[in-house]
């Protein structure tokens, strides 16, 4: 028996290619469903939806969506906005992105999960650049979590209105390529000796190939998030999902992703072709310093019980 924690000390994240190289590979034709969580998110909805079939219509394949509407109150999803085949599925109460996304696993019929947020505008590359990554991986004997990375911004972006979302058209602004650390991330005493540096945490890992354990505040699952990536459909379910301890705000994905690593070796593999525009409403987001003092209690109980919990591997 070892903790959770150890597990991850020993994993070996070194998945052995270069993705720049890979990324312009033509994918094998793998079945995906793509599951997003809803709720309260409004008019944006609308271009999610849209963004995401020009990516679905880019790899070229039929591609399963299944939205789950988390019972949502305030602007409820609108049935017409589902026009090209997807699968609502309702919760008549609202449970969190955890349990809708255990939902949403449940009802996926593909090979590979991509699990995206319904704030989240997808670039056109984005879904093919999943598959041929998994295939990849596949290939040489591996099962991988693949991310894409993220340029944060307002309602009022006028890209929303693009007719399609290149890579030339993302700024990524994503802290996992590269930020200041600030003094509202620390979750822990230990962290305050991070202020002020300069981070590029992909980088600096080689594309993540050379991350052992902790680097930084960091563990390699904490650079999954939830916005926009994709499992192996078997390894989430060998797992049980998404711990739902793990509810609202917060470390949302990382109990299952963490799972995924430490009981089933899976890789953590970063997309840096296809990326995505994350849609920042203050209306309906939580104020920041909100978000702050949630995430220092579920940092608490991530690093100082979840990872000290023994599993038998």
């Amino acid at each position: 028996m070892k903790t959770r924690y150890e597990l991850l000390q020993d994993h070996i994240n070194d998945y052995g290619f270069s993705v720049e190289e890979i990324s312009d590979n033509t994918p094998s034709d793998i079945s995906i469903s793509v599951v997003v969580p809803y709720f309260n998110t409004g008019d944006i909805f609308q271009r999610t939806l849209y963004f995401l079939h020009q990516s679905i219509l880019d790899y070229g394949s039929p591609v399963e969506v299944i939205i789950i509407d988390d019972g949502s109150q305030v602007k409820p999803l609108d049935r017409s906005w589902l026009k090209n085949g997807e699968r609502p599925i309702f919760h008549t109460e609202n449970k969190g992105r955890t349990e809708a996304r255990n939902t949403g696993i449940a009802a996926a019929t593909g090979e590979v999960i991509f699990f995206m947020d319904s704030d989240i505008l997808v670039e056109t590359s984005t879904i093919k650049q999943h598959v041929i990554l998994h295939c990849e991986a596949v290939k040489r004997g591996m099962k991988a979590i693949i991310i894409s990375f993220f340029e944060f911004t307002s309602k009022n972006d006028q890209r929303i209105n693009y007719l399609s979302l290149t890579a030339s058209d993302l700024h990524l602004n994503d802290f996992r390529l590269d930020c200041t650390y600030e003094a509202s991330w620390i979750g822990c005493e230990e962290d305050k000796a991070y202020i002020g540096q300069h981070l590029q945490l992909v980088k600096e890992t080689s594309n993540l190939r050379d991350w052992r354990g902790q680097y930084k505040a960091w563990m390699l699952p904490n650079m999954i998030l939830g916005g926009a990536f994709s499992v192996i459909k078997s390894e989430i379910v060998a797992v049980n999902g998404f711990d739902t301890r793990f509810a609202g705000y917060g470390f949302t994905e990382t109990s299952a992703v963490t799972k995924m690593v430490t009981e089933r070796n899976n890789v953590v593999i970063p997309s840096l072709n296809g990326g995505a525009l994350h849609i920042e409403d203050e209306e309906i987001n939580l104020p920041k310093s909100q978000k702050d003092e949630i995430f220092k209690d579920k940092h608490n109980f991530y690093f100082n019980v979840f990872l000290k919990e023994e599993v038998n591997v």
